[in-house]
């Protein structure tokens, strides 16, 4: 039995955490923990927050630190592939999510009407039973959708 299978998962998030503050890399914590890089970030993430705010912050500059050596890398190339450009964008997108200054790609909003939902179930309701009376309908509905929409694929 390896010695991390020994560990409470709050241990593996403490030494995950130590770990990191002290410069290690994602894929070194992974290895020492025998668990995925995916996993050990995890673990910091969840270490951080059953933490004080100076670990964050530890963490944080850390981070940073990899973010500019990341940049300067691809500033120091004298020609970049579209790979490259994206990389770049990525990385200046990690640094803004680093600092809090991300912005989620979407806000669904649900609002519930029962007085509406009411009507739109009736009107549905409505209109299933005109097609089952007359099918005809339903190449009409078919022929309008494609000329708005095109033809699904």
């Amino acid at each position: 039995m390896a010695m991390s299978e020994k560990l409470t998962r709050e241990a593996k998030y403490a030494i995950a955490l130590r770990m990191r503050e002290a410069g290690k890399k994602y894929s070194e914590i992974a290895e020492a923990l025998g668990v995925r890089e995916q996993a050990a970030w995890g673990y910091v993430q969840r270490a951080l927050k059953w933490n004080l705010r100076d670990s964050a912050e530890i963490v944080r500059a850390r981070q940073l630190e990899d973010i500019n050596v990341a940049k300067a890398k691809l500033l120091a190339l004298e020609k970049w592939t579209g790979k490259d450009a994206l990389g770049f964008v990525a990385i200046l997108k990690h640094e803004a999510a680093l600092f809090g200054l991300d912005l989620p790609n979407r806000v669904i909003v649900e609002h519930k009407n029962p007085e509406t939902d009411t009507q739109f179930h009736q009107l549905l309701y409505g209109l299933m039973t005109l097609l089952a009376e007359y099918p005809e309908l339903q190449e009409k509905i078919d022929d309008y959708f494609r000329g708005t929409f095109g033809t699904p694929t």
